[in-house]
């Protein structure tokens, strides 16, 4: 199934300053474009072949390949070995499976397995604090995962190279 691809506008990227940032963005040399997935779910490409933001709702996290860049900003969760197979079949990340937490300034939050592979990005739960400090309930929100939909949907469309997989 082909995506629906359009050059971004001004209008689209507006606030995304903070993710262009990290990856030396130029207006000048680099071209955003939009690949919308389905009616909930849009990635932001730099120069029609890198996926480097995805849009779910009104919710927007670094996706997967780039999001090493964005360490230094997001939020970041190491998860137990016993959470990593359920948060890579899109399960949200729960507080007991939770090893480590550091806040970051924007609201993004990159999951790690204990090995320190990011395997998920997503966004605090709204109740994540208690949850977290009572060792009980949904902490992050799970929005995009190795090998999920968007994987396979920017794969089948040769935007992203089979090796990041």
């Amino acid at each position: 199934m082909n995506l629906i691809l359009h050059q971004a506008s001004k209008r689209e990227i507006e606030g995304l300053n903070v993710y262009l940032e990290p990856l030396n963005f130029n207006k000048k040399s680099n071209t955003l474009w939009i690949a919308k997935i389905d009616k909930e779910v849009s990635v932001l490409l730099l120069d029609k072949k890198i996926p480097i933001i995805v849009r779910v709702s009104n919710n927007v996290v670094p996706f997967l390949t780039v999001a090493s860049k964005y360490e230094s900003l997001c939020s970041i969760i190491e998860v137990d070995k016993g959470a990593v197979e359920k948060i890579l079949n899109g399960a949200d990340v729960m507080a007991p499976g939770i090893t480590f937490l550091k806040e970051g300034v924007i609201n993004s939050v990159l999951v790690k397995s204990p090995e320190k592979q990011t395997i998920a990005v997503g966004i605090f739960h709204s109740d994540w604090r208690d949850n977290f400090k009572k060792r009980k309930g949904k902490v992050v929100i799970n929005l995009h995962y190795k090998n999920d939909k968007l994987f396979k949907r920017l794969s089948e469309n040769s935007i992203l190279p089979r090796e990041t997989f």
